[in-house]
């Protein structure tokens, strides 16, 4: 799960940072650095998937599985500083609501799970890179590279951007921003889908530590071709980016829409599947002053025995 997120996170990443012309992209560039860049503030994500599918010809058994999976949300809110972060986390999976509160300091992270009152314990060395890792991280980063070269290339040939000054209401009240507005063709968007799955099997060493499974083996060309086959099957998709810049040049706020849509789906499989990002940034350089809790030994639990037993510490 946490490497799909990754995979899903990147490529999210990348086509909204390089949606658009030079002059814009070096704007929202500019505005990316220094809101990453700020050494305290608060931050939300929401991430919201919405699936519809094909009921019909189906068991009862099948619809009820299904209908865990309609709708799945992820949303967390934080706040930092240069030393300290805490977090509140909420993860709605399979119709189940989880809540978690993450506390950071400079040699650990404490993960706190409301529902059974205990921590989990992360020290920072285990957090760190190896040398594989390490490796395995520039050549992540090379193929992003990749990916967004083909996508400024794509879309610098047709003006799929507006800009305009407006005015939105934020965390920290009413203030102007610079909107941005990022919406190429279909036509585009699946010409950018084949140069982006045509990079994913020239990069298979790249791929290999994302999604190789618990025994090491994996088949990168057979992963892209079926991911080709399912993307290829939806008629219809859309991609929407919104981002407002302050007059300070934090971006305050970003919203990413993408739709996929299949007219004619096989039973039990997507009509439609839908995914909204929201991202607000807010108190930018404002102080936080962060409390790290004092926790017992007694109510710190193990992460393995945590996966293993989640059913027995919520009894």
């Amino acid at each position: 799960m946490k490497k799909i997120l990754t995979i899903i996170l990147v490529i999210l990443v990348v086509v909204s940072l390089i949606g658009c012309n030079q002059d814009y992209l070096q704007n929202y560039k500019e505005a990316v650095e220094k809101t990453d860049g700020r050494s305290q503030g608060k931050e939300s994500i929401k991430i919201s998937i919405n699936n519809d599918f094909n009921q019909e010809n189906i068991s009862q058994e099948i619809i009820e599985e299904l209908n865990y999976l309609k709708n799945i949300e992820f949303e967390i809110t934080s706040s930092f500083n240069e030393s300290y972060s805490k977090s509140r986390a909420y993860i709605k999976y399979r119709g189940l609501g989880y809540d978690l509160n993450l506390y950071t300091g400079e040699n650990e992270t404490l993960v706190q799970i409301p529902i059974i009152n205990k921590y989990i314990k992360i020290d920072s060395e285990d957090l760190g890179f190896n040398e594989d890792e390490e490796n395995n991280f520039e050549r992540i980063e090379g193929l992003t590279s990749k990916i967004q070269s083909e996508w400024l290339d794509l879309l610098q040939k047709e003006d799929v951007v507006k800009g305009k000054r407006d005015l939105m209401t934020t965390q920290d009240g009413d203030v102007k921003v610079d909107k941005y507005t990022i919406s190429p063709s279909e036509e585009q968007l699946r010409l950018f889908l084949k140069k982006f799955f045509a990079v994913l099997r020239s990069e298979e060493e790249s791929l290999k530590p994302l999604i190789q499974n618990q025994n090491g083996k994996v088949n990168v060309e057979e992963i892209v071709n079926n991911l080709e086959d399912v993307i290829d099957e939806f008629e219809k998709i859309t991609f929407k980016n919104e981002a407002y810049i302050d007059v300070d040049g934090y971006i305050v706020k970003e919203f990413i829409n993408i739709d996929l849509e299949n007219y004619d789906p096989q039973p039990g499989s997507n009509s439609k599947i839908s995914v909204k990002v929201e991202v607000e940034n807010w108190e930018n350089e404002a102080e936080q002053i962060i409390e790290i809790p004092e926790v017992e030994e007694s109510d710190i639990i193990d992460l393995d025995s945590m996966e293993n037993n989640f059913e027995s510490f919520i009894k």
